[in-house]
């Protein structure tokens, strides 16, 4: 079994994980902040959480990278490694000699379980964002439960960036629809 190697910083209104390993691969921050990494091309991912204002948080995540156009293969097969194919390139001797693309640069959506502290009753709404921060899917709401909110993030939400938003809330009746 691989095992799991990481960088980290862990500040009260920042935290950064850069870490190698396979899915089911977790980083706790002092706080409680707790990164779940899923399955990622390469093995690897970064996440970053940053306070943007009260009761608001910035969080990106990235993994596999490459220009549009860029054309990634094994070096000794000469086959095309694309995360789409759900490929694992971290074992392969890889290449883009024959094209390297150009901008903008795409980017593995990466899949993650993201753990936050929250006091009770708080509402989180966690918004997926384009590259211009606006809204890019419907938003995810997360009633905070045993003091965390606990999320996935995903290739289905087509963003690396998200934002989540944390609000009082009191709770709401058995089956009630969330705000």
């Amino acid at each position: 079994m691989r095992r799991s190697e990481f960088y980290a910083v862990d500040t009260p209104r920042t935290k950064f994980l850069s870490q190698f390993g396979p899915a089911g691969t977790a980083h706790r921050f002092a706080d409680g902040t707790t990164f779940t990494l899923g399955e990622t091309m390469m093995g690897w991912a970064a996440l970053s959480l940053t306070e943007t204002a009260t009761n608001e948080w910035l969080l990106a995540a990235t993994g596999w990278q490459q220009p549009t156009g860029a054309v990634v293969s094994d070096y000794a097969k000469k086959t095309p490694i694309r995360p789409e194919d759900e490929v694992k390139a971290e074992d392969l001797k890889i290449t883009t000699m024959t094209a390297m693309g150009d901008v903008p640069f795409v980017c593995e959506g990466v899949r993650a379980t993201i753990r936050l502290p929250a006091p009770a009753n708080r509402l989180a709404r966690v918004i997926p964002l384009d590259g211009n921060a606006l809204p890019a899917t419907e938003p995810i709401d997360v009633l905070s439960k045993d003091g965390f909110i606990v999320f996935d993030i995903g290739e289905r939400y087509r963003t690396v960036w998200y934002k989540v938003e944390f609000r009082e809330h009191d709770l709401p009746a058995f089956g009630t629809k969330l705000p």
